[in-house]
């Protein structure tokens, strides 16, 4: 349970950075998303259909043009988003994620 508490209070602060240093999206940003969830459409470390984010591989803040690159995406739940996408800290990114989900996936069932 504390285990639960604990990264719960770790997204939420994650949340909170995410939202004050947030690049502002393109006209785009809604279409290519739902675009995506529907081409991936369940978190691709864990399975999960609820609370889906969709994360961009390579930063959005330091990679802008790849916004909108299908590519660039890969759906995860915001557990996930923050764990497997960011390492347990918004200031890092996983560069190797879908990779790392490719593994977990075939290897940890």
């Amino acid at each position: 349970m504390l285990a639960k508490i604990i990264a719960v209070t770790f997204i939420f602060i994650g949340m909170l950075i995410a939202l004050v240093f947030a690049e502002e999206r393109s006209a785009g940003w809604d279409h290519a998303r739902s675009q995506h969830l529907r081409t991936e459409p369940a978190c691709q470390w864990c399975g999960n259909d609820k609370r889906l984010e969709v994360h961009h591989i390579k930063p959005f803040h330091e990679s802008p043009e790849l916004e909108l690159d299908q590519e660039n995406m890969i759906t995860l739940c915001r557990f996930c988003h923050f764990v497997v996408g960011h390492n347990c800290d918004f200031s890092k990114e996983n560069l190797n994620v879908r990779k790392d989900c490719e593994y977990h996936r075939k290897n940890m069932k």
